[in-house]
């Protein structure tokens, strides 16, 4: 007799039934895992876009003429300055910009919002408990530029971003002053004129 008893045939049909069975679940589970992994990464992206906008902001400030309201005041919530980097233009101009953080309303969390003279936006979120740091050149930090005590440069040596994030993990965006040519050193106003 040639070929396959039924009994034969429904063993083979069982076994392959099984471990097609354990195959659909593990594919069904890798593409989960990588459906999250996209996710996780591409809001690590963002974050880390964020982030470098606000560097790219913060190390192009300039000075402003003495008189002009634009020059930097900076508290531990919010920051005026003028900057050569506006996030809603081409770099070069001399753009007043305003940076908030704000009570985003969402579990206590607080967003750090942008607004120049082109439009107002949530730059990034800032976690929980989150406050600038001004540095001067001795390296002292500072709840507010300038300092109430003695005399300081328009702009300080560093601004810091401190922020207590929801999983707990403290991120702190440091952005040192680029040193610039002495030509754009000069005090500025918004009109450009020195």
């Amino acid at each position: 007799m040639h070929g396959f008893s039924l009994m034969e045939l429904l063993v083979v049909m069982v076994i392959v039934g099984l471990l097609s069975s354990i195959l659909l679940q593990a594919l069904s589970q890798v593409y989960r895992l990588e459906e999250r992994f996209t996710t996780q990464l591409q809001g690590g992206q963002r974050g880390v876009m964020q982030e470098d906008w606000l560097r790219q902001v913060l190390q192009s400030l300039v000075p402003a003429s003495a008189t002009s309201s634009e020059r930097l005041q900076g508290s531990d919530s919010r920051l005026q300055a003028v900057t050569l980097a506006p996030l809603t233009r081409a770099p070069g101009a001399a753009t007043a910009v305003t940076l908030e953080l704000a009570s985003s309303g969402r579990g206590g969390n607080l967003v750090l919002g942008y607004k120049d003279d082109a439009g107002t936006f949530a730059l990034m979120d800032a976690g929980r408990e989150a406050s600038f740091v001004y540095v001067d050149e001795a390296g002292m930090e500072h709840g507010q530029w300038p300092p109430l005590s003695g005399a300081h440069p328009p702009l300080p040596s560093a601004v810091m971003l401190r922020s207590v994030r929801p999983e707990g993990v403290q991120l702190q965006v440091v952005v040192p002053r680029i040193t610039l040519p002495p030509q754009v050193l000069m005090p500025l106003d918004l009109a450009g004129k020195q």
